[in-house]
């Protein structure tokens, strides 16, 4: 009986061991590929600043501490916007990186920032499990702008940011945000199937990823329940919408500029 009984606690303990694995090590953001890509962006950075803000969670793990974004700020500004990149993508990377500064310029403060990583080809799936992650970080981004004086703000999600911007703003009950916008969402879908809370502008490119442009027609449906919302196919682009930025931005400006009129 006493070697069942050490037998049970031994696989107890293995048990739990795994579960703070999964919790505190197999999915926490990879902190050495943000300190890179952090280090990459200072060196690289043309306009704006970098700023470290300090997460929310109340029960930190590595990793979980603090994270960096780009703030650049518009002269008499009509609002705020975070950006939320790709995953493999820093703050001021490929899209997002062009994005913001023209948002800047179209009279958008931008804050973009760093989501959550991990290790190199690690299938997309696998980042759900870092979306509560995610979704921290961008109430303490919104919480940032309030405290400069931001009070219109709106969240923008490129590919996996995409799908980290609408988990939170399905699941925070009281979201700030006014509107959003998902540029090729990663997925290609939705999670909400009953409809959308706030404003919502869906782009996709025209020569967007298989599952992008195959969910288009549903995400269409869905953006018509809420108001003031609709979809954008940005064509003659493709995923990266290099060479397209600028178009882009003036979609997403004029949205905003309409979203609470």
């Amino acid at each position: 009986m006493a070697s069942l009984s050490t037998a049970r606690l031994l696989a107890v303990a293995l048990l739990l061991a795994v579960a703070g694995c999964a919790e505190t090590g197999l999915y926490t953001t990879d902190t050495s590929r943000e300190k890179a890509l952090a280090k990459e962006t200072a060196a690289n950075l043309a306009k704006g600043e970098l700023v470290e803000l300090k997460t929310d969670m109340k029960i930190r793990t590595i990793g979980r501490e603090s994270f960096v974004g780009v703030l650049a700020e518009a002269k008499s500004p009509a609002g705020a916007v975070v950006i939320l990149n790709d995953r493999e993508m820093g703050p001021d990377g490929g899209f997002v990186g062009r994005l913001r500064v023209l948002l800047v310029d179209r009279g958008y403060t931008t804050l973009s920032i760093q989501q959550p990583l991990l290790g190199p080809n690690t299938p997309a799936k696998e980042y759900e499990f870092l979306f509560e992650d995610a979704g921290d970080r961008i109430g303490v981004a919104t919480k940032y702008l309030q405290s400069k004086g931001y009070s219109r703000i709106a969240l923008v999600g490129y590919g996996m940011g995409a799908r980290m911007a609408e988990f939170y703003v399905n699941n925070v009950g009281e979201n700030p945000m006014f509107a959003w916008v998902p540029v090729s969402i990663s997925n290609g879908e939705f999670a909400r199937s009953s409809g959308l809370r706030i404003p919502t502008l869906d782009i996709y490119a025209e020569s967007d990823s298989g599952d992008v442009l195959k969910g288009a027609p549903i995400r269409s449906a869905l953006v018509r329940t809420a108001p003031k919302s609709r979809q954008i196919r940005v064509a003659g682009a493709s995923a990266s919408y290099a060479g397209k930025e600028r178009e882009v931005a003036n979609d997403i400006a004029r949205f905003l500029d309409g979203a609470t009129k």
